[in-house]
């Protein structure tokens, strides 16, 4: 369900992605992306080894594989971006900001960048690194889809 619903707003919407590569919505989404052989850039806060070890293998699901192949395809490609954000207390929220930073770049323009949003459609608090991803969307006028990751 969740795949088919980003899939529909991908082949509809999209020329590119820019994404993290965390179990879930991020990994479907670049699934998605080398499906319709649409660009995608990847921004990870640490090397893929290390990210895969605290954002994909450590998660419910079979998403190593998936990671792997797309990990490799961007190095590939040159579109992995690692950042080096040791000792930033907020690291995914500087993610979320590289990734808007990033797609705004790629656009030349806020009306060219559709933020997407995969989540339950509530925030849980603070620490809720999508609602803060829509919260910089909005405060930079961005489009803004959300993807409901709830089963319906």
């Amino acid at each position: 369900m969740v795949e088919s619903r980003l899939e529909a707003l991908m082949t509809s919407s999209a020329d590119a992605l820019i994404s993290s590569a965390a179990c879930g919505i991020d990994l479907i989404g670049l699934k998605i992306a080398e499906a319709l052989k649409l660009s995608a850039t990847i921004i990870l806060p640490s090397e893929p080894d290390q990210f895969k070890s605290t954002s994909v293998i450590d998660r419910p699901g079979q998403w190593e594989q998936l990671y792997d192949s797309v990990i490799a395809r961007a190095q590939e490609n040159g579109t992995l971006r690692v950042l080096d954000l040791k000792g930033l207390r907020h690291i995914h929220k500087e993610v979320n900001r590289r990734i808007i930073e990033e797609g705004l770049n790629q656009s030349g323009s806020k009306s060219g960048v559709l933020a997407v949003a995969g989540w339950e459609g509530q925030s849980k608090g603070d620490k809720d690194n999508t609602a803060d991803f829509i919260k910089k969307a909005v405060d930079l006028g961005l489009l803004i889809k959300e993807v409901s990751t709830l089963e319906r």
